[in-house]
């Protein structure tokens, strides 16, 4: 067994002031594009060889990207440094204070496209800090663990009236469930004894600060710049958003402080598991990508959906002139993400919503651990549910990653309605089938290693 190696490295991908920003497409506040840029944004990089096999994770402050996206990243990092496309992870950590990077139906409610120029360079910026990553490997050390941070909520809060709290900000539902395990792999430099990389995996949304005008990477920022700076000399810090899909966090909206306490009370967990998390360096690693056809939902399909989009447009009307401001305002919220969910069916181009799940896998004395992608909105049962099934003795669900599909929720919602419920695209079947795609991935993974 080869001793291992390891390399990680960053590059700014912030983007120009006047680009439209992501999330809150149809709020008060987002009526604007961006008008400042409060603190970068960056991709990470983390490169892992075993002698045999090379893998790399990169994370980014995007609030997603899609197919054809990650598939230019791989495109080049593949032409660059050899490292095929199923061992590259592009994972996003959901800010909504970033940009927008795919087209979004013509709409009063959004300013703007995205930026061409910026977005033809974006893959050639997160595939730089691959390559970087990759060029810059050395001798080095793994371990993980888990710690507990309690910085999330469930966000689906249940009205006296029955009905659920509607956007922009949904609400907060102290007795819903909650995942709160915070997943940590640490890499060192077995030649300084210092700490390498640091990669982290929460599940909470990016969206302690609201519906601002500025770019910001939110409280994920100051958790993963807390790390460096503590850590010091060349630490890279990670974060990897996990199964979020109804998890917001306990602050929302707020401020810059409040992001900056949130983010450093995530940072110091997971500094706390980092440092009590002895590390080895004969490990052997191997992967597995799952492709799996999730089954839609056939509340929206294009035709239902234009019914749908016609009965708002008509009580919208009815709102409007009977003079009730809140529940017109409702309806327009309700609108644009209708007319969204239907741009997005219009241009899926098969019957079916394709999700690919890879799971890597790192194992020797002292060490067994599992890092498994997924690409969608993914409710946290079903992350939790993914961990407890597991082989492997620590788990880290990687969020958002290898491309994104939306919201993908456990069944009850269907019958309760809600935001996430009128955004779905897949049926209710859909979360368990992606769930044990997870589980499924992870065992290849590890029999492959036994």
């Amino acid at each position: 067994m080869e001793t291992l190696q390891a390399g990680a490295a960053r590059v700014v991908i912030t983007p120009p002031i006047g680009v439209p920003l992501s999330g809150y497409f149809a709020a008060e506040g987002r009526k604007q594009t961006a008008q400042d840029v409060h603190d970068d944004l960056y991709a990470r990089a983390l490169v892992l060889k075993d002698g045999e096999r090379t893998v790399a994770i990169v994370t980014t402050d995007l609030i997603g990207l899609d197919d054809e996206e990650v598939g230019a990243v791989r495109a080049i990092v593949e032409r660059e440094t050899g490292i095929a496309p199923e061992h590259l992870i592009v994972a996003c950590t959901h800010t909504h204070s970033g940009p927008i990077v795919r087209p979004f139906p013509p709409s009063d409610l959004v300013p703007g496209q995205a930026d061409e120029h910026y977005f033809r360079l974006l893959p050639r910026l997160i595939a730089s800090a691959v390559i970087m990553a990759e060029r810059r490997q050395r001798p080095a050390r793994v371990g993980a663990g888990s710690g507990t941070c309690f910085i999330n909520i469930n966000r689906r809060e249940i009205l006296p009236d029955g009905t659920l709290r509607g956007l922009p900000f949904l609400g907060r539902n102290p007795d819903g469930i909650t995942d709160r395990e915070v997943g940590v792999l640490r890499v060192d430099d077995a030649t300084t004894g210092g700490v390498l990389a640091v990669l982290l995996s929460y599940a909470c949304h990016p969206v302690v600060l609201g519906p601002n005008l500025e770019i910001s990477a939110d409280y994920v920022g100051y958790a993963v710049n807390f790390l460096e700076r503590v850590l010091g000399g060349n630490a890279v810090a990670m974060f990897a958003n996990g199964a979020q899909g109804d998890m917001n966090s306990i602050v929302h909206p707020g401020t810059y402080a409040d992001a900056e306490r949130l983010g450093t009370i995530l940072g110091a967990e997971a500094l706390q598991v980092a440092l009590s998390t002895q590390t080895r360096d004969e490990v052997r690693i191997q992967t597995a990508t799952r492709r799996t056809e999730l089954p839609l939902n056939l509340a929206a399909s294009p035709e239902r959906q234009q019914e749908y989009i016609r009965f708002l447009e008509e009580e919208q009307r009815r709102f409007v002139a009977e003079g009730d401001e809140r529940r017109a305002w409702d309806i327009e919220m309700r609108l644009a993400v209708a007319r969204y969910r239907l741009y997005n069916r219009e241009h899926l181009g098969q019957p079916y919503m394709p999700a690919e799940v890879t799971a890597f896998g790192l194992k020797g004395d002292g060490i067994s651990v599992g890092l498994v992608s997924e690409p969608a909105e993914l409710f946290c049962m079903y992350g939790m549910q993914a961990r407890e099934h597991s082989p492997f003795a620590t788990t880290l669900v990687l969020g958002l990653a290898n491309g994104f599909i939306g919201y993908v929720p456990t069944p009850n919602i269907y019958t309760e309605g809600g935001y996430e419920c009128e955004a779905t695209q897949v049926a209710p079947e859909a979360g368990e089938q992606l769930c044990q795609t997870m589980i499924d991935a992870l065992y290849a993974v590890y029999h492959l290693l036994s």
